[in-house]
């Protein structure tokens, strides 16, 4: 197979690091990623203050289910400027950090000014701000989202009447002069500082933004062509490790009878939430579009089975509530089960007495929910591993630049179960016709493939994932759960 054109392959390189579409990294290729450096000292030192102003501001406060990367979105860089994309509201949070203004109380010896020193803004058409240091020609754009212009301006020009005179004056005042060589001290080396800029979304998929370590040192050449070499690789690990998929039959005298239950149901006591209702409902709906009969059998003392269901019951499917004191009444399921009316029997488990209840099953399908954010109940770990999908060491957020140059690593971040078997254990193994993972589209965190990628079970896996929905008025994803769940009836009764 013949390699892309080199430009082509530098365009490539370029729209990862910067969030450009190919398209448009295409216009300015210079250098071995396609990114320039500040062509003149005085860009450089200015894109390297809003880095280190920035990384202030966000620090560790940056996670990857954000769709920013200190506030940016986009990065477009040229030799004698650079444009910054905004995400949608936090242009006075930004604008506010960066513009200067006296403060006496700051931590770094010889500053009294915070913000940076020399910086003024001014609006320019098309949803844009220009931030400049006047008497240079060193200029960065903030390029806002249109619903924030008008807000933005009005901010701006109440700047002089609302703010210290710093941030409107047309010159440098005496003590921003004064401030300067102290300021700069600070700032270290603004080449490398603002090469970080420029190439700032190529850290959007570290597991944690701390591009400034506590010696104010940010990542080194050696360190950008890791990550390059790292992001040319094949992301994907290839299929999950997991048990195989079992074709599942109905005796010959009676209906065949799965239990639903959740994971994290330490000796046989569950949690509330976690999926089994809507994984016992999606796959009733999908079992009756295959032309089975299919009895829901509730027994959740809450009896949302009803509730899940929303419109009319779909022509195959029939409900029941078996609860008897709080309790599911295990006799009467089982004479459910013989009765010739059903194809499926489908038992929708409570968050107590589930292994009661699969027990009394002829096979189970347990819910690993993903999509939990935040998890309250501490189901889920933050979990950063390489491409192989071992985890890495602890304190990875404090030393990454050092694990990176020892073990080159490419790192992938995921919101997984703890201890994924153990959360299945109360229920027996032999049975388990899969494991449902319910992961929401819309958090990146929570993508259930990024789990896959790493999941040692000998349970079976069915994939792909579900997403959960979380607007019921929002027909699209409905539509990608029901398909979802013909997915996985069709691999349970092929």
């Amino acid at each position: 197979m013949m390699s892309a054109p080199l430009g082509t392959q530098r365009a490539r390189t370029r729209a990862r690091l910067t969030g450009e579409t190919h398209a448009q990294a295409r216009l300015e290729l210079t250098g071995p990623d396609g990114v320039p450096d500040a062509e003149q000292p005085e860009q450089a030192a200015l894109e390297a203050a809003i880095l280190s102003e920035l990384h202030d501001a966000y620090g560790r406060d940056h996670h990857p289910l954000d769709s920013a990367v200190y506030g940016m979105t986009r990065v477009r860089p040229s030799r004698a400027s650079l444009v910054l994309h905004l995400a949608d509201g936090l242009w006075e949070t930004v604008l506010d950090r960066l513009l200067p203004e006296p403060d006496a109380d700051l931590d770094v010896e010889g500053l009294t000014i915070a913000g940076i020193p020399g910086l003024r803004c001014r609006c320019l058409p098309k949803s844009r701000i220009v931030l400049y240091r006047p008497d240079t020609a060193a200029n960065v754009l903030l390029q806002l989202p249109t619903d924030d212009e008008a807000e933005a301006r009005q901010w701006i020009t109440e700047l002089g009447r609302d703010s210290d005179p710093m941030r409107t004056t047309t010159t440098w005042t005496p003590a921003e002069r004064a401030q300067l060589p102290a300021y700069e001290a600070w700032l270290g080396n603004v080449t490398a500082r603002s090469r970080v800029l420029r190439r700032l979304l190529a850290f959007r998929d570290l597991p944690a933004v701390s591009l400034i370590d506590a010696d104010g040192d940010v990542p080194s050449l050696d360190d950008f062509r890791q990550i390059l070499a790292a992001g040319a690789k094949e992301r994907s690990t290839g299929p999950a490790r997991t048990g195989p998929v079992r074709s599942l039959a109905r005796p010959a005298d009676r209906a065949l009878v799965l239990a639903v239950v959740g994971g994290h149901a330490a000796n046989g006591l569950g949690r509330g939430a976690v999926g089994r209702t809507s994984t016992t409902v999606g796959l009733a709906r999908a079992l009756a579009a295959r032309g089975l009969r299919i009895l829901v059998v509730d027994t959740d003392p809450a009896g949302w089975v009803r509730k899940a269901f929303t419109g009319p019951l779909p022509d195959g499917i029939r409900i029941e509530r078996e609860v008897a004191n709080g309790a599911p009444d295990t006799e009467r399921l089982r004479q459910l089960a013989r009765q010739p009316l059903h194809d499926v029997v489908l038992l929708d488990s409570g968050p107590t007495e589930q292994r009661t209840i699969a027990e009394a099953a002829d096979h189970w399908i347990g819910t690993a929910s993903l999509w939990h954010r935040p998890d309250p109940r501490n189901l889920l770990v933050d979990d950063s591993t390489d491409a192989n999908g071992r985890s890495l060491p602890a304190g990875w957020d404090e030393m990454w630049l050092t694990v990176m140059r020892t073990n080159r690593w490419m790192v992938r971040w995921r919101l997984a179960p703890g201890d994924f078997d153990g959360m299945f254990a109360p229920f027996p193994a032999a049975r388990c016709a899969g494991i449902v993972l319910l992961g929401a589209r819309k958090q990146a965190g929570a993508r259930a493939q990024d789990y896959l990628s790493g999941l040692h079970t000998e349970l079976p896996v069915l994939a792909p994932a579900v997403p959960y929905i979380i607007d019921e008025d929002d027909a699209r994803e409905q539509q990608n759960i029901d398909a979802a769940f013909e997915r996985i009836a069709e691999m349970l009764f092929r």
